[in-house]
């Protein structure tokens, strides 16, 4: 009894939760899903940037976010759910979407979504 007595009155250091640093959980900015899409596509370089670019466009207007812009790419990003990038060259585009925790719960959603409308840009 007076172990227990002793126990309560000592002041307890603040409790370690194993999981916080757990080498097995991925650090809060990693991606929780990365999903790729692929689509070959007999579109010129002028005609792709002007999809991505509407693509951007659409995005940034709904979701906020920012897009960044290189050569042959368009990288959108919304701080803490989802960073996407869209690449292309003269016979395919690649889709990358790194969602983070809240966004890959609807990863089968977002992937169907995403994957519709890039073929609805390309065969319009």
């Amino acid at each position: 009894m007076a172990a227990i007595t002793w126990l309560l009155a000592v002041p307890s250091p603040r409790r370690h939760n194993p999981l916080r640093h757990s080498p097995l959980l991925p650090p809060a900015s990693a991606p929780m899903s990365e999903i790729e899409l692929r689509r070959s596509h007999q579109r010129s370089d002028g005609e792709l940037r002007t999809i991505a670019a509407a693509i951007g466009d659409k995005l940034v207007a709904r979701h906020g976010g920012e897009c960044h812009w290189t050569e042959q790419s368009m990288h959108y990003q919304l701080p803490g759910t989802v960073n996407a990038e869209v690449q292309w060259n003269a016979s395919e585009i690649l889709v990358v979407l790194r969602l983070q925790a809240l966004a890959a719960m609807f990863e089968n959603a977002i992937t169907a979504f995403v994957a519709q409308q890039l073929d609805r840009y390309l065969s319009a």
